[in-house]
């Protein structure tokens, strides 16, 4: 999915406000795993237009940051909730927050547009406080071919940046994590694509979306596109 795909009402449509797959369906799972306390310290790494931090600072009582790279969506969030959280304009690559300031940290349906995710996952452990929580949720190739997605360019869409669950594990460990979860959620991605095709009336437009070209649609469909959440924890797995 390009970066822009976000911006399109047809996506609105079809996805809902939270603009991924499995919307806050997946959120709630995640925080019923990671266990905030009331008032913790959580950021929003793409927040998008707010809806993620509307709900962890109403419904779990969180305190929240958003950043997202894109103006228009952190309007949108400032003009649909003034309350939800503190906005700042930045990437994953260069999170301007101080060290070790935060109790956990949301990527959802965002890792994989990162030009460079290792360096992301770094970022997140750095501004994290010890046993700090990082919650990532994505696109993941199930069944990944050998030389990859061809002429895929780093960040362009979710197609090029997704990975197999071996290489996000591992780029999780080298940054510092313990692997606490790791789901298959693939079931939301196949009612994403449904939801399209009953607004847009064939995959055709999904795929548009989701690749750059035929080359790379075919390649995706060979490796099974799949969705994942995975919560990891900064340091030992204490699970406190």
């Amino acid at each position: 999915m390009s970066i822009a795909a976000y911006l399109s009402p047809e996506m609105q449509r079809a996805a809902g406000g939270t603009l991924r797959p499995g919307g806050l369906a997946l959120t709630d799972r995640a925080m019923a795993v990671c266990r905030f306390a009331p008032g913790s310290h959580l950021l929003d790494l793409g927040c998008g237009p707010g809806a993620t931090l509307r709900h962890l600072s109403e419904v779990h009582a969180m305190r929240t940051w958003g950043i997202d790279r894109s103006f228009q969506m952190l309007a949108d969030a400032a003009r649909r909730d003034p309350h939800a959280g503190r906005l700042v304009q930045a990437s994953g690559m260069g999170i301007p927050f101080a060290d070790r300031c935060l109790d956990g940290v949301f990527c959802e349906c965002v890792l994989s547009l990162m030009p460079d995710p290792l360096e992301v996952l770094g970022e997140c452990h750095r501004i994290l406080r010890p046993a700090g929580r990082l919650v990532v949720s994505d696109l993941y190739l199930r069944r990944p071919e050998p030389q990859g997605i061809p002429m895929a360019i780093p960040g362009s869409s979710c197609l090029a940046g997704a990975r197999d669950k071996t290489a996000l594990l591992r780029m999780a460990r080298d940054a510092g994590f313990t692997i606490r979860l790791w789901e298959d959620h693939t079931p939301y991605l196949t009612q994403l694509a449904v939801n399209m095709v009953f607004s847009q009336g064939s995959m055709d437009w999904f795929w548009n979306f989701m690749g750059d070209g035929p080359e790379i649609r075919k390649a995706a469909c060979r490796s099974k596109p799949g969705y994942f959440l995975m919560v990891v924890i900064k340091g030992s797995n204490t699970d406190g």
